[in-house]
């Protein structure tokens, strides 16, 4: 493994295990966590009484439950530490119940696979045993390479399969937007529940502080010990009694809680945990927490470029200017020539932002900005996994550079992007990532520098990051009349659109597209006319 005693970074979340045993701490370092440190009450929970309102102001609900609609799975029973994978798989099972996108379970034992070291050393330094990471799933949601449908990994076996053995072409949805979630704001929590189902996030479990005969939890200010365990958040109730709990908090209040401990535990699988809980999305402790906002069905039809698979694990915010343009390099296909979305990470929440397409000169990107196309433009509205979806673009040469532009946050301080960077914890690496020279480039004093040579000769760092930017890209739409699709108008379509008629052929939606050729909703020996006169290139 490689090291560096010079270059030791703290990971800033800690370890989501998944024990019930309240002795086993989370994985930190010194720098990291101490497991007695008291977080400070938020202000607006500090001031509030037993009698005054619960969280949040807004008119939402007092209170909601995604099981009472049918937008969460069934609890399942969690095999190793991996409540980390049962709580974000939850998450995006909820979305695609609550979206009628639903057709079974995911693999758990994939999600946790995928989060294992690699055969070349890279990626996650854990064992399918280990505890997880809180960074796992947002970059395995977002690498397109799942979550994969349980039928079509119906057993993976640990001692034998590796992350390098699976197929990568499995998922059927691939997450393009995901928001980052914080305790500071309780209405946007209450909102995503609503508009997903369910969100991902993580608290301290420590036995003495669940009440086994209401199943409600609630760990005090001062609470120490306990192992940090992920869930699936599905609703709340704003008066349920703070009696409810071994210890009762400063007022009334719940959020309703899928576990991964069975369904036979709790109330079919789920419990209460008090709004005033020491650590629920606590980001400090533990972060992110977060919301599924969209998803793309995948096909066959498209190309997602990646240069590293893992996703953003630190903010890129090391540059104090105004402006950051973050620079990713790719090989675009030329058999999928238009780009039709980039996804990127960001927490500069109020920013604004653009997105261009910018070509390459003598092999780097062109640092004549007159030669950049500007795709998309907007403002970085959460922190997260954004999606620039924009017109289609078909990029020239099939060569070039998608460029992320973001300016200083509303609130201040540096912008950031997100990068996929090492990680230690006491001294010991946690994560390496895929960086390479000639992936992801940087704007720094007015220079475009590759990132690992920013790395190396600005932050005394030899293993640098590669920006977590990711690029769709599709198929050249097909012209008026291929109805086989083959990308040449000719007698073969004209055949294929009259046995179409004739009932003896479906043709699936794209086809029917081009097949009518008169625009008059019909498809007819008139369509099929003209399509052999574009094929013989006779025009009116």
């Amino acid at each position: 493994m490689r090291k560096n005693k010079n270059m030791i970074r703290a990971l800033s979340a800690a370890a989501a295990c998944a024990l019930l045993i309240p002795t086993f701490g989370i994985s930190a370092s010194a720098a990291e966590i101490n497991e007695d440190e008291t977080f400070p009450v938020p202000s607006a929970l500090a001031k509030a009484s037993k009698d005054d309102a619960p969280l949040g102001t807004s008119n939402l609900p007092s209170a909601y439950n995604s099981v009472d609609l049918g937008y969460v799975s069934p609890a399942k029973n969690q095999k190793y530490n991996d409540c980390w994978v049962y709580g974000a798989l939850g998450t995006y099972e909820s979305f695609l119940l609550k979206n009628g996108l639903y057709n079974g379970d995911m693999s758990v034992d994939h999600a946790n696979l995928w989060g294992t070291q690699r055969d070349n050393e890279e990626g996650w330094m854990r064992s399918y045993t280990d505890f997880g990471r809180a960074k796992i799933m947002p970059g395995y949601f977002t690498s397109w390479q799942g979550p994969v449908n349980q039928s079509k990994l119906p057993v993976i076996d640990f001692s034998i399969d590796t992350p390098d053995s699976i197929p990568t072409d499995l998922t059927d949805y691939g997450v393009k937007e995901i928001r980052y979630l914080s305790r500071e704001d309780p209405d946007t929590i209450k909102r995503a529940i609503m508009e997903s189902g369910g969100i991902s996030t993580y608290y301290t479990q420590a036995a003495q502080y669940m009440n086994y005969e209401t199943y409600s939890y609630y760990s005090p200010p001062d609470s120490t010990g306990g192992s940090g365990h992920a869930v699936e958040i599905v609703g709340w109730d704003d008066n349920y009694s703070a009696s409810n709990f071994n210890d009762e908090p400063r007022g009334n209040g719940a959020w309703i809680v899928k576990n991964s401990w069975g369904d036979f535990w709790g109330d079919n699988g789920c419990f209460r945990i008090s709004y005033y809980d020491k650590d629920i999305f606590n980001a400090s402790k533990f972060k992110p927490s977060f919301q599924i906002m969209s998803v793309e069905p995948i096909t066959d039809k498209m190309k997602y470029l990646q240069n590293e698979i893992f996703g953003a694990t630190w903010e890129f915010d090391y540059i104090k200017e105004p402006e950051l343009t973050a620079f990713q390099t790719f090989d675009f296909d030329g058999d999928y020539p238009m780009l039709d979305k980039v996804i990127f990470e960001s927490t500069s929440v109020g920013s604004a932002y653009s997105v261009y397409y910018v070509p390459d000169k003598n092999g780097v990107p062109d640092s004549d900005e007159n030669a950049w196309t500007e795709l998309y433009s907007s403002t970085v509205d959460y922190p997260g996994y954004i999606c620039a979806d924009f017109d289609d673009f078909e990029v020239p040469n099939g060569e070039g550079s998608v460029a992320v532009r973001i300016g200083s946050p509303a609130s201040g301080g540096t912008p950031s992007v997100g990068v996929c960077e090492w990680l230690t914890s006491s001294g010991t690496f946690t994560f390496f990532h895929q960086a390479q020279k000639d992936q992801s480039y940087v704007t720094c004093e007015g220079k475009i520098l590759d990132l690992t040579d920013w790395y190396k000769q600005k932050n005394s760092d030899d293993y640098g990051g590669t920006f977590s930017i990711k690029a769709l890209t599709k198929k050249r739409p097909p012209q008026p009349g291929d109805v086989n699709l083959d990308g040449v108008v000719d007698i073969s379509d004209a055949t294929v659109l009259q046995k179409h008629i004739a009932l003896l052929t479906e043709l699936d939606d794209e086809a029917l597209a081009v097949a009518d050729m008169n625009k008059d909703g019909f498809y007819t020996i008139s369509d099929v006319t003209l399509i052999q006169r574009a094929a013989a290139e006779i025009t009116e």
